[in-house]
This record gives structure tokens, sequence and C-alpha cells, in this order.
């Protein structure tokens, strides 16, 4: 009998300690079916095939609950219909065998899943305005739009890498939530930190079927986290829940009659999708569901710097300072008082987007911002076009950087 393993990571005494405890956890834990979010994977659910930033359509149609369990969670359509399909699925092989539910994960309820990428950067913004303006308050070189404009930009270059203003790099910062992806599903509430607990629930028969099956219906399960579920849109069968078609009777072939290997099985029912036969899973995904963050960056912006500038101005509309007085021969005190925010042109904005999102990605240079910019302001004097094409230009070269961090192997 293997001797269980215990892991400490997240409640040890002393760095070391903690260092050695999660090495020891990603090292020692590997598992067919999971996935490593933390140390390989982390562009997961929030970039497409091609590198750019993507967040959900945020609507009714798209986001459902789960059948009678989990009162209040949701996660995109196909997912739950996957997890209400596994969960059936493994209640009925426990029911018929000796086997129990994994440890903390009692009836396999969903007990937390989509969350509001928009109400997520609703609270982000609103916090970048008041931490921006109080940088800047007392800033005395402040009298007027452009005055503010240069100081602001130093503050931009020191503190965008870690504190993003515009929705893309929001969307692939640490202060975003991957449950805005909608295809991830958490079963208990534990402490994402603390390696002791998943090493309970891995070292089980229990969690071994659960997580045989999950696989089997589409899912990774984290590694960091062996209580969450999330959808594998590579796995085919993926693809037969985001189409809606009849997996009950793919399951019967393939895994109860087995008249039919997997592979035929799966291109038999996939053939009648006539709809989007020749789309891939994420084409699909990314089509139907997911939107582009890059096209609203300039809107972000603006909106940015108007507040951050309003919101200095309304808590320091005036400082004083010292000036010679002819008249009487005297130093005195004299209020200056800030202009109102004056008109920014689409060209100054467009120039101030590509430094942004150069810094936000970690990648700004004065070459790479000139050449860029030179390109934007080209784009945006040609009539045939313009305004979007300017903004997919950024998005699509800001991509190329994405692609360099975020996807190793792609």
């Amino acid at each position: 009998m293997v001797d269980k393993i215990n892991f400490y990571g997240g409640n040890t005494a002393t760095y070391r300690e903690e260092y050695l405890e999660r090495i020891k956890y990603k090292k020692l834990v590997n598992l067919k079916g999971t996935i490593d979010i933390w140390y390989k994977n982390y562009d997961y659910g929030v970039i497409n095939d091609h590198g750019e930033p993507v967040i959900l359509v945020e609507n009714d149609d798209v986001i459902k609950g789960f059948d009678g369990v989990g009162e209040g969670v949701r996660a995109l359509n196909f997912v739950s219909d996957a997890f209400t399909r596994f969960r059936q699925k493994y209640i009925e092989k426990m029911n018929n065998s000796t086997l129990g539910f994994p440890p903390y994960m009692d009836g396999l309820v969903p007990m937390k899943g989509h969350v509001s990428f928009e109400d997520l950067y609703a609270n982000w913004q609103a916090y970048s305005v008041v931490k921006y303006s109080a940088f800047l308050e007392g800033d005395t070189s402040i009298r007027d739009y452009a005055s503010f404009s240069d100081s602001i930009k130093n503050q931009l270059k020191i503190y965008l890498k870690d504190f993003p203003i515009t929705r893309s790099g929001f969307c692939l910062s640490s202060h975003n939530d991957i449950k805005s992806s909608g295809l991830i599903i958490e079963l208990t509430k534990l402490n994402h930190n603390l390696d002791y607990y998943k090493g309970e629930i891995i070292q089980t028969l229990e969690f071994k079927c659960f997580l045989d099956l999950a696989h089997s219906y589409g899912f990774y399960v984290d590694k960091n986290a062996p209580w969450r579920l999330m959808s594998n849109l590579d796995d085919p069968i993926t693809r037969l829940f985001v189409r809606g078609l009849d997996t009950d009777s793919y399951y019967k072939d393939v895994y109860v009659d087995s008249s039919q290997s997997q592979k035929a099985a799966y291109k038999s029912y996939v053939s009648r999708d006539t709809k989007h036969s020749d789309r891939t899973t994420r084409e699909i995904v990314n089509n139907l569901y997911r939107i582009k963050t890059h096209y609203d960056d300039i809107f972000a912006l603006r909106d940015f710097i108007v507040r951050v500038y309003s919101n200095m101005v309304s808590s320091v509309p005036y400082f004083t300072e010292m000036k010679y007085n002819q008249t009487t021969n005297t130093i005195e005190k004299v209020n200056v008082f800030r202009d109102d925010l004056g008109f920014v042109s689409k060209e100054e904005l467009f120039d101030l987007l590509v430094m942004v999102r150069l810094l936000e990605v970690n990648k700004y240079t004065e070459s790479e911002h000139l050449r860029i910019s030179q390109k934007v302001s080209n784009i945006l004097k040609n009539p045939s076009l313009g305004f979007r094409v300017a903004l997919g230009y950024i998005g699509t070269e800001m991509a190329k950087f994405i692609r360099e961090d975020f996807t190793k192997s792609k």
C-alpha cells in the first residue's frame, strides 16, 4: 500500500519551506486529464487562436444555470449541459458501486461559476480612476489638459504593467477572474492556496473515477484546484454539446455498444451538424459566444482620461503658488485654477492608446510606439479605412506580442 503524501503549500512557516512544498506539489501531481493554468496554460479562456483578448457576450441566451442544483451559479450553456450529463452519470455509477463522492465535493453541486467581466472591469476602472487621480492631485505643473497629458503619461509608464486601464489589458491581467470565461465550474469553496486539501482529494479512488468520467464529458480538471472543472474546447465531445447534438446516442454507441470506434462515431454525429460542419469548436465559440476587446479599448481609454482629469480637478480645483507682485514689491500667494478638460483629438487619443497597450503588454519602446502610431495615423487619414480598421490594426500588433508571452506552444 502506497503511503499518503501530505502537501503543505500555503501553510508553511518560511519562504524556503513554502517554495519546497510548492515544488513538491508541482512535480508529484501529474495526472492525465488535468490542466495547469498556474505555470503553463495561463492563457486559458482569455485569448483566441490569434492571440487577441476575448470576453463573453453576457446575456441569458448563452449563459445558464444547472438543472435543480447550484442555485445562482451559471456557466456557458454547453458547459452547463455537459456538466449536468456528467453529474448524472457519476451519481448513477456511485449508486451501482461502493464509490462515494470525492472529498469535499458531496453531491457534485456547483458552488462557483461564471462571473461578469463587465462588473469586474467596471469596479477595476473605478478603482484605477481614484488611484491615478491621487497620483496627480499634487502635481502643480498641471494647469490644463495639455500639461495633464504629459504628467499622466509619465505615471502610466510607471504603473501600467501592473495596473492596466484598457479592457484588453485588464482581461489578460491577474486582476481578471478566469471564471469570467464561462468555461469554469467549481464544486467547493476551498482555498486555492492550500495544497493540503488538494492532496487529500487527488489521492482517493473517488477522485480517479471523477477525473476519468469528467474527461469523457469534455472537461479538464484543474491541477491546482482539483474541484474545478474546465471545459476542454479541443475535445471532440465538447463540439457535440456546443451544437446541441444527440450526445446520449453518441455515448451509447461509443461506450455501450462499442459497435464503432470513437473516431467513427464522432464523425457520424458531427456530419449531422450541417450549419457549422466545417467549423472547429474554438471557431464556433469565438464567433457565437465571444467578442474581441480591442475594438472597445479606445472608448475605455477616453472614459478613463476624462474621469481621471475631472476627478482630479474636482478634488483639487486649484493650488497656490508664490509669485512676485511688482506693484507692491512683495511675494504673494496666488491661487492657480485648473482649466476644464478641453477637446482631445482623435489622433492624440489613438497615439495614447498605442502607448498604453504597448506598456500593458510590457513591450514599450519609443521606436515601436512611433512605428505603430505612424501606421495608425495613415489608416485614420484614409477615408476608405478609418476608425475600426485602426483599432483592428492595433489589436493585431498587440496580439503578436501576446502570443510570444502567453502561448509558448503556438
